[in-house]
């Protein structure tokens, strides 16, 4: 994931004017501004868009975000109710504005309670206790590359890390997935077309996704990304594969607006939707519509535009079936 930053300065925003409507006017934003804006990410002010919800129109997933007196996300919802998904993160912070923990309630339960250790304004590791017990569950630990980018991530419970990789203005482009004995299960690939910034980073207060192994934040909304897994047979092979051909529209100070996306591996659409504080957009979303995923949906397929966001323990229950199933068939 490795790009010139000569070759993205040199890439235009095109913009739907005759799909898309703005309540603000839209200004072109080129490489330095998105070096700018990368530096103060996490920090946005009364001005700055503010993410609020995010929705897949076709596959019913939903993420909305509320924020504090002092415009810090202390709450984070998650649905989707085709793979069952109902969270809710809440967190709290220091008088440093530095997370102090973050509640993971699960279809109403308390799951997770993580706390943070910092030195200096980074999280250097995590500890993760059952519930609102003292009873620890794992500790996560964080490495960090020279320019502050985590690159590194390791749960020392459940023997799974991931590794991450970044282009030349902190895009990531690559994420692995490892068992401990170093067998790749997992993987992902970005790739970044157009500069259209990334909705998460106008999060205030959330350095990176926290209760995940694998969310770390880009300044640009991908163009491109795809995923692979270590099936039962031992071979990596593609979940999802998003088109690149996929429309992007950016909206006001250039955030990501809407996503048509198309994944080559199921062959279904998902029309995906940002709403922000300060500069939200309105669309006709039947002139964007990116093709017949209701109908598949219909037949039970299930579109999936997101990238997959695992718990440690949640990667660890996925790779232990698996090779169990590898296992089951080695043994007939």
């Amino acid at each position: 994931m490795k790009k010139n930053i000569l070759h993205l300065s040199a890439i235009c925003i095109s913009f739907a004017l005759l799909v898309i409507s703005c309540k603000k006017e839209i200004a072109p934003i080129n490489a330095e501004d998105v070096l700018t804006e990368t530096a103060n990410a996490g920090h946005a002010n009364s001005e700055s868009c503010r993410l609020v919800k995010y929705e897949g129109l076709d596959d019913g997933y939903m993420r909305k975000m509320h924020y504090n007196n002092k415009g810090l996300v202390d709450q984070w919802t998650e649905f989707h109710p085709w793979y069952d998904l109902d969270e809710k993160f809440t967190f709290a912070y220091d008088n440093n504005k530095h997370i102090t923990t973050v509640k993971e309630i699960d279809h109403g339960t308390l799951k997770w309670t993580i706390v943070p250790k910092y030195h200096g304004d980074r999280i250097v590791y995590e500890i993760w206790y059952v519930g609102d017990t003292h009873i620890i569950d794992d500790t996560t630990v964080n490495t960090y590359n020279r320019m502050g980018q985590i690159v590194k991530r390791e749960s020392l419970a459940y023997d799974v890390y991931a590794t991450f990789q970044y282009d030349l203005i902190g895009n990531q482009t690559i994420g692995n997935f490892y068992d401990l004995d170093g067998t790749l299960e997992q993987s992902e690939i970005f790739k970044y077309k157009k500069l259209v910034k990334e909705p998460i980073t106008t999060v205030s207060g959330l350095p990176y996704g926290i209760p995940y192994i694998n969310f770390v934040f880009s300044p640009l909304h991908f163009t491109y990304y795809k995923a692979s897994y270590r099936d039962e047979n031992g071979i990596m092979v593609p979940f999802f594969e998003l088109d690149p051909a996929s429309q992007l529209i950016a909206g006001p100070q250039g955030y990501a607006v809407a996503h048509n996306t198309f994944d080559l591996v199921s062959q279904l659409g998902n029309r995906q939707r940002w709403s922000y504080d300060n500069c939200n957009c309105s669309f006709d979303d039947d002139a964007l519509a990116p093709g017949p995923p209701t109908q598949h949906a219909s037949k039970g397929a299930k579109p999936n535009s997101q990238p997959l966001h695992l718990s440690f323990k949640e990667m660890r229950q996925k790779i232990d079936a698996v090779r169990m199933i590898r296992l089951q068939k080695s043994n007939k």
